[in-house]
């Protein structure tokens, strides 16, 4: 029992060790050192928008490493507890969040310097909420969630219903809805839901924090980054879609 435990403590080590080593090959040069962050993220969005702050800023240098999802809280865990190559920026979906709020793995946002207060009117409101503790301490803003909705097939309402509208089949499940001009319809069940998303929080442990919230606010509270974001992912046009539930925010 000894021995397993010895390898396995082994082999979190080496794991993190594999993220240092990653994280140190894309390491660049140009900037300055009070400009650099190290950015853990689980998807390859952030390399973009760490491309474009660059452009936009030349003196910045942003190291984006890309882990495993299967792998990431282990590293975060592990880089944490050695208390060595931490990141400036941890990433994490929705569901990860109460993980690092319980930890203290992230920094409070509604203190100076950060001031999160004062961009709150900027925020959708469920994206506000999902980045705050138990506590009312924000401390993680994204700049896309995965909202949860139902899906039925408008003829099979058609016929079992007489109605395929998506604000009658609301009714049932008494909650508004969204309606999608296709075969489907979409609305919210009984108890809207977040899954999935990314969210962006300093850690508690970056001894860059400046650097970090100012690269956090590119990515979340620009509105121009916004809409460079909705063409770069291929996304539509946001201004003309609706989302009843979530005070009108898309």
């Amino acid at each position: 029992m000894k021995m397993e435990k010895i390898i396995s403590l082994v082999a979190v080590i080496m794991l993190a060790m594999s993220t240092v080593a990653f994280a140190t090959s894309k390491e660049k040069e140009t900037g300055d050192e009070n400009s650099k962050i190290v950015v853990w993220t689980l998807s390859e969005d952030l390399n973009k928008f760490a491309d474009y702050y660059v452009r936009k800023y030349p003196n910045k240098n942003v190291i984006v490493v890309v882990v495993d999802p299967a792998d990431y809280l282990t590293k975060i865990t592990t880089a944490l507890t050695l208390k060595s190559d931490v990141p400036d920026v941890i990433v994490g979906e929705h569901q990860m969040l109460s993980y690092y709020y319980e930890a203290g793995l992230l920094e409070e946002l509604n203190q100076e310097p950060y001031d999160i207060e004062q961009y709150k009117a900027d925020i959708a409101p469920y994206v506000y909420e999902a980045g705050t503790d138990q506590y009312g301490n924000v401390r993680a803003i994204s700049y896309q969630v995965a909202l949860g909705d139902i899906t039925y097939r408008r003829d099979f309402a058609k016929e079992i219903r007489e109605n395929d509208d998506p604000e009658f089949i609301a009714e049932k499940f008494k909650t508004n809805v969204t309606n999608l001009a296709c075969q489907f319809g979409a609305t919210i069940g009984p108890k809207p839901y977040i899954i999935g998303g990314t969210f962006l929080g300093i850690s508690t442990h970056s001894k860059n924090k400046d650097a970090a919230w100012d690269f956090i606010k590119f990515c979340t509270l620009d509105s121009e980054v916004s809409q460079w974001w909705v063409g770069k992912s291929n996304g539509e046009d946001n201004k003309d879609m609706e989302n009843l539930k979530y005070q009108g925010e898309y």
